[in-house]
């Protein structure tokens, strides 16, 4: 097992929270990654020089160094990856915005933005469609735009109680 210290967002106190942690889905070639969002408004992306064990297997050891950090207006609270895009990373904020960022230009812009705190994200399995949960016990999903089709947002549906996890199968 490997640790390693998580940093304030601007140099501050250690007052904050890791608030979200995705791991982004892994092929070879390229360097893996881990996403980190934090209770003081920022998101960092964190590359490790991995190791080689001589296994199959991944290991969580090496040299980590930050990436990417795109500095926010609130919490960061939940992380999708989309599976098919190793240059964005999707996330959603207390304040019920849902963004993607762009790892190559570490910017970042909405996708949408809802009027309830957000709680919980998911993603499809190809990586084309994303579900939101959010306080009021809305759940909302975005399809993100393809060659012929523009990007869309619906509510899908209100539950009574808060969504505080999603999951995406099939």
């Amino acid at each position: 097992m490997d640790h390693f210290s998580t940093k304030p967002n601007n140099k501050g106190p250690k007052d904050y929270l890791v608030t979200a942690i995705h791991f982004q889905p892994q092929d070879d070639t390229q360097q893996p990654k881990l996403a980190v969002g934090q209770s003081d408004c920022i998101l960092f992306v964190y590359r490790w020089a991995a190791q080689d064990d001589s296994s199959e297997e991944l290991v969580w050891k090496g040299k980590k160094s930050i990436v990417n950090k795109f500095l926010e207006s609130a919490a960061v609270v939940s992380i999708a990856w989309p599976p098919s895009t190793a240059s964005q990373c999707v996330y959603a904020l207390t304040n019920g915005k849902i963004k993607v960022g762009n790892l190559r230009s570490n910017k970042s812009h909405i996708l949408y933005a809802i009027d309830s705190f957000t709680v919980s994200l998911a993603m499809n399995l190809s990586g084309t469609e994303l579900i939101s949960g959010h306080g009021d016990g809305s759940i909302y999903k975005f399809t993100f735009p393809t060659g012929s089709q523009e990007s869309s947002c619906v509510k899908l549906c209100d539950s009574p109680q808060t969504p505080l996890l999603l999951v995406w199968c099939t």
